[in-house]
């Protein structure tokens, strides 16, 4: 709500609020697939789960 204000207040551009100001779908990734990852690894006996990335550094796909 705050982000928004200063947006309608004209204080900062959208542009500008970056991940490090807003849960962005960049920053939620990266939990998204650790979340994926204990699921996977619980719904197969507590086996260890592998996160793979991709060449800019995201999280692509989650290996047991």
């Amino acid at each position: 709500m705050k982000a928004a204000t200063e947006i309608n207040q004209g204080k900062v551009k959208a542009i500008e609020l970056n991940d490090g100001r807003l849960p962005t779908g960049a920053t939620t990734t990266l939990v998204t697939a650790i979340l994926e990852a204990g699921r996977k690894s619980l719904d197969n006996g507590g086996v260890k789960v592998q996160l793979g990335y991709g060449v800019e550094g995201n999280v692509e796909k989650v290996f047991i």
